[in-house]
């Protein structure tokens, strides 16, 4: 069907359209505990609803769009203007829907019942933990003495033996308890070696974000913060001294570049050359303390370690306090876990560092959310997931799936630059990448025997805490050097989704298959829109840059003959100069393209999916979105593409394109969205050279 036109061109170029009406409000924020991190700080939003399906996306949309904007000229500008100027800064479309589902997921698991003492579910393990862990601002709960006994158990408290290795203790708390002073420790997979399980060393993002804070916090008020913990643990911290040695920690350490995204891997052998003053020996026979005996290091053993430089900061950090003897660093160590810790143990070792009461009770139930979404992730949001994306929404989002992936296998079948043998491989792994949709099919028909290892959760947050990140460590040290599993563990909550190249699986969040990325009451063209491009994106990053060299089940090899490799980066060449001359470096470029390949390929092949069901339902938008109606089906669908990325970041994050960019750049290699729209030729939506792929 042949689009209808709706640009009106008078001398200075407007875009008209009159709507019928809405289909409902977007909900009001109310004051209801919730929140959501966004860009480098926390942000707390309270959203209303206590469902993600309260807010539909058509009456945000409404206030959006920019009437005054030609869709020719910018596209970002047309759909966005008006959603930019009505909210905040930071804010974006996709933490809008975070803040709603990280409420929903609160919500579910806070109606689980009653659970015994003994023998627990896993929902009702991950249940109580929350529920006691939030009673910290509920009702003042106290788990002081429980702190106390832990930091006493690591000789943490005064008075301290001699003998006591700073550099034992630090790989301690990161590998047995999950508390990262410095070193975030955790078992991955590592291609180099297989697939088999290893250790990978990271920069402590804790670290950092204390550091950010401490950076806006009056000195009087971290002053009194110390002398406040000093009380209550009866231990003699000099304010003075420990803001000053905190002060050159923050010099070493957090004013070096990030570069967590450059994973290294090091033999343990070679560990003293990136370590000074630890030898490979010392690294050995430390982590070895912590291992169980079946997964010893041995020197010829490889672990990953990501951004090398700040692991030789830290290196300095501890050679220093070693020269020195005066035992600052354990002090120091010491103070950390308090205010790591301290969010689960009471009130008085949190407010102090916040302006309000409010915005301290806020951050304890954040650091409350994370944490189980991390020790527990399936059990956590098993009672939202399983609510929020019903059996037969699981089964069309697997549907849209399965037509994004035919959209592309008839792209590679067709493609002229593609030799059969590269072709050959693309289509088998293609068709054999797995996919996960809204939660693992065990998450209804195991998830109790998922958790079994995890004990049962008491009264006492803290105690529950520790005991099941020891057991939950434990079980993960147990898999080094064993052979992946295809098991991947990820946030149900997620307004996000994911391709895991080792073994070529793609996710897509429960947290993802809500308004306004999908909902089973739109129209075919805005879920192809919305969700349908993310899925998209995602199968894309399994023949982008990064993946190459896997062809399948994480096997390393180049699977690319050198004349296909030459015609792919011809094409990556053209995308690329389109970024060019909007102010980015080609180095920028470098580091993000595989995700501007995905972006623009990956809606160039969920719009051919979209095609390929359209003639199934009417030419105009249905009737159950009326504010949409005066859009025909493919304007939907390019309305939507764009919508998801409104933002008022000033950073996309690493690794990313700006969010105007994330929008424009892909619909100007479509040439049906200038069909769409009536777009002339060389408008700056509609170039004449286009770049295209598949």
């Amino acid at each position: 069907m042949q689009s209808t036109r709706v640009v009106v061109r008078p001398p200075r170029r407007r875009y008209h359209c009159s709507w019928a009406h809405c289909l409902s409000c977007l909900c009001g924020f109310v004051v209801l505990v919730m929140l959501i991190v966004l860009a480098a700080q926390s942000i707390y939003v309270y959203p209303s609803c206590e469902d993600p399906s309260c807010w539909d996306f058509t009456a945000s949309l409404y206030k959006s769009l920019n009437y005054t904007a030609s869709p020719c000229d910018n596209f970002y500008h047309f759909v966005c203007d008006g959603w930019k100027s009505s909210h905040g800064p930071n804010d974006f479309v996709f933490s809008e829907l975070q803040a709603m589902v990280a409420h929903a997921a609160v919500n579910s698991l806070l109606r689980v019942g009653h659970a015994p003492l003994l023998r627990q579910t896993a929902v009702q393990k991950a249940a109580v933990m929350f529920k006691t862990c939030v009673q910290v601002f509920m009702n003042r709960a106290d788990n002081t003495e429980s702190l106390k006994s832990f930091l006493r158990s690591l000789d943490l408290l005064e008075p301290r033996p001699e003998t006591v290795d700073v550099l034992d203790v630090i790989v301690g708390l990161a590998l047995d308890w999950n508390v990262p002073v410095f070193l975030q420790m955790s078992v991955d997979h590592d291609s180099s070696v297989d697939g088999k399980q290893t250790l990978h060393f990271g920069r402590s993002r804790h670290l950092m974000d204390w550091f950010l804070r401490r950076s806006r916090m009056d000195g009087w008020v971290l002053h009194k913060y110390i002398v406040s913990c000093s009380q209550v643990f009866e231990y003699h911290f000099e304010p003075e001294a420990l803001i000053f040695y905190e002060n050159y920690i923050m010099a070493s350490l957090g004013a070096l570049t990030d570069t967590t995204h450059i994973i290294h891997s090091v033999k343990i052998a070679d560990m003293e050359n990136h370590t000074p003053g630890i030898l490979a020996s010392d690294w050995l026979e430390v982590i070895n303390r912590h291992l169980p005996e079946a997964a010893f290091l041995k020197n010829s053993d490889t672990i990953r370690v990501s951004d090398i430089g700040y692991l030789r900061s830290v290196s300095e950090v501890i050679l220093d306090d070693r020269r020195r003897h005066n035992g600052r660093l354990l002090t120091y160590v010491a103070w950390f876990v308090i205010q790591f810790l301290g969010p689960f143990v009471s009130l008085p070792l949190v407010a102090p560092t916040f302006a309000t009461a409010k915005d301290a009770k806020n951050y304890i139930l954040f650091r409350c959310f994370e944490e189980l979404n991390l020790l527990m992730p399936y059990a956590f949001g098993a009672p939202f997931a399983v609510e929020s994306v019903p059996v037969k929404a699981r089964d069309d989002v697997l549907n849209m799936v399965t037509l994004v992936k035919n959209a592309l296998s008839d792209s590679f079948a067709k493609s002229k630059w593609m030799d059969n043998e590269t072709r050959k491989i693309a289509l088998l792994k293609l068709h054999t990448m797995r996919t996960i949709v809204a939660y693992p099919d065990m998450v209804v028909s195991s998830l109790d025997e998922y958790y079994a290892y995890t004990p049962d959760s008491s009264a006492v947050f803290l105690d529950s805490r520790m005991r099941a990140w020891y057991v939950t460590m434990r079980t993960r040290k147990d898999k080094l050097w064993k052979p992946r599993a295809f098991d991947y563990d990820f946030r149900l909550t997620d307004v996000n989704a994911f391709y895991q190249p080792l073994t070529n699986t793609m996710i897509i969040p429960a947290g993802i298959i809500n308004s306004p990325f999908y909902s089973s009451k739109y129209p075919v063209s805005v879920n192809f829109g919305g969700l349908g491009h993310v899925i998209a994106h995602e199968i894309v990053h399994g023949f982008d840059d990064d993946s190459m060299r896997q062809p399948r089940d994480g096997e390393s090899r180049d699977w690319w003959t050198m004349d296909t490799r030459a015609q792919y980066e011809q094409r990556v060449r053209c995308l690329k100069r389109m970024y060019i001359p909007l102010g980015l470096s080609t180095y920028d470029r470098n580091a993000i393209m595989s995700e501007d390949i995905a972006d623009s390929v990956g809606l160039a092949q969920a719009h051919k999916a979209y095609r390929s069901v359209r003639q199934r339902t009417t030419g105009i938008v249905a009737r159950s979105a009326p504010l949409m109606s005066r859009f025909t089906q493919d304007q939907a669908f390019y309305v939507m593409s764009c919508y998801k990325w409104c933002s008022n970041r000033r950073d996309a994050g690493r690794g990313y394109s700006a969010d105007e960019l994330r929008c424009n750049v892909p619909l100007k290699n479509i040439p049906d969205f200038a069909r769409a729209f009536s777009c002339r030729r060389n408008d700056p939506m509609n170039p004449a050279h286009k770049c295209k792929f598949w």
